[in-house]
């Protein structure tokens, strides 16, 4: 009588199922080098913060799906501010306007100031230095679209525009603010944006797409890497390797 193998667990994000997310954490599994023919991963305790750059159509809006994706199913907290889309299991929280943008901006530098107290209390400079079971848990920021997300409050045409313009440089502000402190509290920042990206910040990646998801990957080595980003999993898949329903 033959013995039959174990089923494998369906693939979430390219040929990898949930188990082999979660076993790669904290680094961040998204696509792979066609030249090396091997996978590629972001590891946010290496280059803590993220850029995702492309023109329209390029994949960066998938990109960013992808590692949102794979931080949530390693099940880090991941917030989403986009001026398009809606919210769904891919993200703990998401906001598509500027008010409920600002309302979780503000929760995350609360966060960040419990994280910098917790830090010196211990006498230490980052979090990575606590004892592993007082570490706090790694906390991803996705921003796509800052500049395009709408205003919620309906405002007279003559205010709108400051009222815009204000809240736009509060939360570029803070969102950088975030950038370079949370660097030393595990929070993780990734922009994607249409924006040609010259000179990294010292602290970030660069995942650069020039055609269809595909472009190269820099980590601060001399040469980039090739990068082929793999198709982003739909909400659906997500709600269902988190609940198992």
């Amino acid at each position: 009588m033959s013995r039959q193998s174990p089923r494998r667990r369906p693939t979430i994000i390219g040929p990898l199922n949930d188990a082999e997310i979660r076993a790669a954490a904290p680094s961040l599994p998204f696509g792979e080098s066609p030249r090396a023919a091997r996978e590629l991963r972001w590891d946010p305790t290496s280059k803590s913060n993220l850029l995702v750059c492309g023109a329209s159509g390029s994949g960066r809006s998938n990109a960013g799906d992808v590692l949102a994706a794979a931080a949530r199913l390693q099940g880090s907290s991941v917030i989403g501010i986009r001026a398009q889309g809606a919210p769904d299991l891919r993200y703990s929280a998401f906001a598509n306007g500027m008010e409920d943008a600002e309302q979780l901006i503000v929760e995350l530098t609360q966060e960040m100031r419990r994280r910098m107290t917790q830090v010196k209390d211990a006498g230490e400079r980052t979090a990575e230095a606590l004892p592993e079971k007082d570490r706090p848990p790694h906390l991803f920021l996705f921003v796509d679209g800052l500049a395009r997300l709408p205003m919620q409050t309906k405002l007279p045409a003559a205010d709108l525009q400051e009222a815009r313009t204000e809240f736009y440089d509060y939360l570029r502000r803070t969102i950088d603010l975030l950038s370079r402190v949370g660097a030393l509290l595990r929070i993780h920042v990734v922009v994607v944006t249409d924006r040609a990206v010259t000179q990294a910040p010292r602290n970030a990646g660069v995942l650069q797409l020039r055609n269809p998801g595909r472009g190269t990957f820099h980590t601060g080595t001399k040469t980039p890497q090739p990068a082929a980003v793999y198709p982003a999993p739909s909400a659906a898949q997500v709600g269902k390797a988190l609940t198992g329903i």
